[in-house]
């Protein structure tokens, strides 16, 4: 692994604001920037993490923390459970920092693929998988892509309408490209013609 000073000192000088602060100063989104940086400005990339962060996981409970990435940025919504959101940064490919100001405590994360962060005190958080969309798929082929994907599946047929082919999927609930718990049912409603 290369190591790049610049975004070592960045990440170190955000941490230290974190930690001294417990709050994170918000970014000027990229389209009301200056065309001209300040001289002091650094541009760096977004680091590659291991899996994808963006998304809902889920712990050993109820809660549904939300993670949004945004220049090595996170926000972590935990309206789920009706506490303040939290910050951090990812520091490497496989590590992520994070303050939750309400426990004025801040954590390490470990990413292990495909979609697990090892906190360091002792959670995991697991990412929700995405429901295919298998809307206009035959119904055999959009069951196998559900099963694949770790959901069970419902099916129900039309009333009798008739979409233009029979056996093929109109609906499903929940949409695809949602998240939701592995093992949770997909209903799938094909068309009876």
């Amino acid at each position: 692994m290369k190591l790049n000073v610049r975004r070592i000192f960045g990440a170190a000088s955000a941490m230290a604001a974190l930690v001294g602060a417990g709050v994170l100063a918000v970014a000027a989104p990229a389209s009301a920037r200056s065309a001209r940086p300040w001289p002091h400005a650094v541009v760096t990339a977004q680091a590659a993490t291991v899996f994808d962060l963006n998304g809902t996981f889920k712990d050993n409970g109820s809660a549904r923390p939300r993670v949004t990435v945004a220049n090595d940025v996170l926000t972590v919504d935990l309206s789920s459970q009706n506490r303040p959101p939290a910050y951090g940064l990812v520091f490497d490919d496989h590590t992520i920092l994070v303050i939750f100001p309400d426990i004025s405590a801040w954590f390490r994360g470990t990413l292990v693929a495909p979609g697990t962060i090892l906190w360091s005190n002792n959670t995991i958080w697991q990412k929700l998988p995405y429901v295919p969309d298998v809307i206009g798929q035959p119904m055999n082929d959009a069951s196998a892509a559900l099963k694949a994907g770790g959901f069970t599946v419902q099916t129900a047929q039309s009333r009798p309408i008739c979409s233009g082919k029979s056996w093929f999927v109109i609906q499903q609930t929940p949409a695809g490209s949602t998240q939701a718990d592995f093992g949770s049912q997909v209903r799938i409603t094909v068309s009876n013609c």
